[in-house]
């Protein structure tokens, strides 16, 4: 029962000490911190612990992708609605026109005048959707590119975690066959150990700078650039490809 007793005072002075030295406090949270961060460290540099994070970072990657890819499929639709809605009100527009001038034709100003207030009506509605398929069109490339970029960032990611990782197990069976040799000193190993810790600490660094930002407005128009460069390029060699065709023809 002492002991109990013992132990609840003690804690109770430990949390009192706590709440009023905030030094002591905040410097237990550096420890528990760091001591975190090391094996966190420790774990990313085995092959095993590697794995895991890249795993995690390439899911996240995935579920951007998708997100992504659902954005566009979703531009898309809202611009091929509104080019039925262009279609649809372009053929109400045709009618009326007919209709107005039919009814000029038999002198029926009345009636012409009612279609003729439809025409106008429908001329309204006709440059809004225009306009506003413009708007789309914009959208749509937008978020083509952006699953572009999502995706390449993907399969970036997922060859780093290849390579990384063979990388790593390399690295771990020379260390044990280095570690199986006499002669070696604890010198010697731990400077390995360190050597593949630093490898793995910049592997997983590279890991996650691999995001790149599209609020960079640099890297966002270097990466269109070499875009336009490529589909220039493409053009280039078909058109080539059809004017031989042709001219083999005649």
């Amino acid at each position: 029962m002492a002991i109990i007793y013992f132990i609840i005072i003690f804690l109770g002075i430990l949390a009192v000490g706590l709440a009023i030295n905030k030094p002591f406090r905040q410097q237990l949270n550096l420890k528990f911190h760091g001591r975190t961060d090391t094996i966190m460290a420790e774990n990313a540099a085995t092959p095993e612990g590697a794995e895991d994070i890249f795993r995690a970072a390439i899911q996240e990657k995935e579920k951007n992708f998708h997100q992504m890819n659902d954005l566009y499929s979703a531009a898309e639709g809202h611009l091929e609605a509104l080019k039925s809605d262009k279609y649809t009100v372009s053929g109400k527009l045709n009618k009326a026109q007919n209709s107005m001038d039919r009814c000029l034709d038999e002198g029926n100003d009345e009636d012409a005048k009612y279609y003729a207030a439809q025409k106008v009506s429908l001329e309204e509605q006709l440059e809004i959707i225009k306009g506003s398929i413009e708007d789309a069109k914009v959208d749509v490339a937008q978020k083509k590119e952006l699953k572009t970029k999502a995706f390449e960032e993907l399969q970036a990611l997922k060859n780093e975690k290849d390579v990384t990782i063979q990388q790593l197990k390399s690295d771990q069976a020379r260390l044990e066959a280095a570690r199986s040799l006499e002669g070696i000193t604890n010198s010697e190993t731990d400077r390995m150990i360190e050597k593949v810790r630093e490898g793995a600490k910049k592997k997983k660094e590279m890991a996650n700078g691999a995001r790149i930002s599209y609020e960079n407005s640099a890297e966002a128009a270097e990466y269109r650039m070499q875009q336009r460069e490529r589909e220039s390029e493409i053009d280039r060699v078909l058109a080539e490809a059809k004017a031989r065709r042709k001219e083999n023809k005649k």
